[in-house]
């Protein structure tokens, strides 16, 4: 076997960000008045109530009670939602008349949302987990086509990474297979929710690395995919503040990014950002602080309150010890104003109390709370969408240092250090 020199494969970057967004936006407001009229379809039809003024009594109610616990549009100006969107026309004003009429005429919820989880069945609960993962599978592929349309070579590997749907073979699968791109090696990484991305890209890392080392054949790019359809997961029979905030917060997100070692990176043409170091582990006694488990209906989410405190009594050491990895200083690093952060904007709470933790300012953590305002809370596609965001900004340059968190279950913090290229 031969050996290649280390020195000349020091370094692995990730670019070519690519997000895909097949339907268009639904504002905040209006995504929070169809939960409330969900909410209110659930429970008319579990008391089997049809009466149109109890209807509209259940409905103002949920309406109170959606604006009291959901995510504002201080904080989240829209979100994408395939299942809530009746086509992929760039022309379509989703939820307008429904807003407008407020009441539950069939003719006017022609949404996905209404049409394939409430309106054609008689279960409050919407539809089955098997018929939830049938409609992921659908629009996860339709994605991923978007994401290769224009990709002409297959990558050595692609690392399909979700929490919101299990279907074997996957949809990267089945569409590989369609391009008959059969020698790339495709690895699941599934499940662990908002930090997901930091498993997936440790795991590129980890690939590139072993064939640089000569242990498979060189590799040259892997591929990162994610899809996370979170409106697949809706619970509308339960309208608690902690589901009520869950459905408010999440939103559907996809893309695609590429992992290349060093020697292989076109640097000319290209921004990027290098690895300097990857650092993934629990938190003390916060077990059950976030679960994210299979149930008959769909994937159910707690988020108990303590969670954004746990994270803050951690994310100092954290910091300090993952630039310590790099070789480097946290403070000086941060005193000379070298760090742009990329912080997992979990939640408007989180992303406050590592603020006060770490000192840092609005701007530190603008990028952040930008791609939460426009996109909300799109679990393990979050991360990359904020480092597209610094690889496509020229005020960032070069050198630069990016810390890079997020949160899940565990509760575990995962993180990078990287290095604008």
């Amino acid at each position: 076997m031969s050996t290649i020199d280390k020195k000349n494969y020091s370094s692995i970057i990730l670019s070519d960000f690519f997000p895909v967004k097949p339907s268009p936006p639904i504002p905040q407001d209006v995504s929070c008045d169809l939960l409330a009229m969900a909410i209110t379809k659930a429970k008319c039809v579990r008391e089997n109530i049809v009466d149109q003024k109890e209807i509209d009594a259940k409905l103002k109610k949920a309406r109170i009670k959606v604006a009291q616990y959901g995510v504002s549009s201080k904080y989240i100006k829209q979100r994408y939602m395939v299942l809530a969107a009746s086509d992929y026309s760039d022309t379509l004003k989703i939820g307008q008349k429904i807003a407008e009429n407020g009441r539950f005429i069939e003719t006017a919820l022609k949404s996905k949302l209404f049409r394939d989880i409430i309106i054609n069945h008689r279960n409050p609960q919407g539809l089955d987990l098997e018929e939830r993962m049938a409609l992921y599978d659908k629009y996860a592929g339709k994605c991923i086509r978007l994401m290769y349309k224009d990709v002409n070579l297959p990558p050595d590997d692609v690392i399909h990474v979700t929490c919101s749907g299990y279907i074997s073979p996957s949809p990267v699968e089945q569409y590989f297979s369609e391009k008959q791109w059969l020698n790339s090696t495709i690895t699941h990484s599934y499940h662990m929710g908002c930090y997901g991305s930091l498993p997936g890209i440790r795991m590129a890392h980890g690939f590139l690395s072993s064939s640089m080392a000569g242990i498979t054949p060189l590799k040259k790019r892997v591929d990162i995919v994610h899809t996370e359809i979170l409106s697949t997961h809706s619970k509308i029979v339960e309208d608690s503040a902690e589901q009520i905030i869950t459905m408010t917060l999440f939103g559907d997100g996809f893309i695609k990014y590429s992992a290349y070692p060093e020697e292989y990176f076109d640097k000319t043409k290209k921004n990027g950002l290098k690895i300097l170091a990857i650092k993934e582990h629990l938190i003390k006694d916060s077990l059950d602080g976030m679960t994210w488990k299979l149930g008959s209906n769909n994937f159910n989410m707690t988020l108990a309150l303590s969670v954004p405190y746990s994270i803050r009594d951690i994310v100092k050491p954290y910091a300090c010890e993952i630039f310590s990895d790099a070789d480097l200083d946290f403070e000086y690093e941060k005193k000379k104003g070298n760090i742009v952060y990329a912080i997992h904007p979990g939640g408007p709470l989180i992303v406050k109390k590592i603020c006060e933790k770490l000192e840092l300012s609005e701007d530190d953590v603008a990028i952040s709370n930008k791609i939460l305002y426009e996109n909300g809370n799109m679990s393990s596609a979050t991360i990359p969408y904020i480092l597209d965001e610094i690889t496509r900004d020229n005020r960032i340059t070069s050198g630069k240092k990016v810390l890079s968190m997020a949160f899940g279950p565990g509760l575990t913090i995962a993180g990078m250090l990287l290095e604008k290229v």
